[in-house]
């Protein structure tokens, strides 16, 4: 059951960098809030077998923002230190 997340995230992370350029950044991080909403609220029902699929959910915008997040922030920071927060 603790695998779950984790093998969500590494599935999702080989193929997030090739569609989110696809995509464009902020729609990506878009789709990543509805995967994480969508996985939060699969945690509430009350059986193990939709609890372990919304932990595998929750992995993949896990997944997801692992590669956008970073792009982000470097984007957000001052350009004396974008180096340092990228």
């Amino acid at each position: 059951m603790v695998v779950a997340m984790s093998l969500g995230a590494m599935i999702v992370s080989f193929v997030s960098h090739t569609a989110m350029r696809r995509v464009g950044r902020r729609v990506f991080m878009i789709i990543s809030d509805c995967v994480l909403i969508l996985g939060s609220g699969l945690s509430l029902i009350p059986y193990p077998g939709s609890f372990i699929a919304a932990r595998f959910i929750v992995g993949i915008a896990v997944g997801m923002n692992s590669s956008v997040i970073p792009l982000y922030i470097r984007e957000i920071s001052p350009d004396s230190i974008s180096g340092i927060t990228g």
